[in-house]
């Protein structure tokens, strides 16, 4: 069993992924034992990913192919299903992990026991740039911003716990709260872990037309638990 699995959905994003695999195997070679998950989202992706995955060592990866583009939860929650390793972490191919900050997380959350969730801080470059702090993820915060990257590292089994990824608000955000629902115990990594491409074609993006939308959604969705914990929906 690896030590963290990593998890990449290419789709439209294949022109990075190469910065992004480099990232992982960097992580790997500073001792954490990985296992990598790629999904070649959509039949446009098969080429570069296939080019790209034949160079990484068999025993390090898995790929994976879909014909017709599948949502991201649908990507992200079908290689979670098979992941083989104790821990979790997405990690998007336009992004890459900063060096050592796969260690931090992984140290932050054996720290942390069984149901720690661990996230740290984050470098923004491209069209934007500069460090976001990692905030406390209190009912307070998740009702209404994000605290830190969405690559957040936590026990697979608390990931499927909380059900894994679903087409809600951000996904990344919406899920934080069901894990910290699931009795997830939050641990902060005042470092940088990840450095995070900004691009005014992705995602963020075309999100934040609808932001205030999104945000509702995700309090909407996990009314119950805000609620329980003293916060007005």
């Amino acid at each position: 069993m690896a030590e963290v699995t990593v998890l990449t959905s290419v789709c439209g994003t294949a022109p990075w992924l190469a910065e992004s695999v480099l990232s992982v195997l960097r992580a790997a070679a500073g001792g954490v034992d990985i296992e990598l998950l790629v999904r070649a989202n959509g039949e446009a992706e098969h080429r570069d990913v296939e080019r790209i995955m034949c160079q990484v060592p068999a025993d390090r990866c898995r790929v994976f192919y879909t014909d017709q583009t599948i949502s991201l939860s649908d990507s992200l929650n079908g290689m979670l299903a098979v992941a083989t390793g104790e821990y979790v972490i997405r990690v998007d191919p336009d992004d890459a992990l900063a060096p050592g900050g796969l260690r931090l997380l992984l140290e932050a959350a054996r720290s942390g026991g069984p149901n720690a969730v661990a996230n740290g801080s984050y470098l923004d470059f491209g069209e934007r740039v500069g460090v976001i702090p990692v905030k406390m993820a209190t009912a307070e915060a998740l009702a209404q911003h994000s605290v830190g990257s969405y690559c957040y590292l936590a026990r697979a089994e608390l990931f499927r716990q909380a059900g894994g990824w679903r087409e809600i608000g951000y996904e990344d955000w919406e899920l934080l709260v069901r894990l910290m629902a699931a009795g997830g115990e939050y641990c902060m990594v005042p470092e940088v872990v990840l450095y995070h491409r900004v691009r005014s074609d992705g995602r963020l993006a075309e999100f934040s037309k609808t932001n205030a939308e999104r945000i509702e959604a995700i309090r909407q969705a996990n009314a119950a638990w805000f609620r329980s914990q003293g916060v007005a929906i």
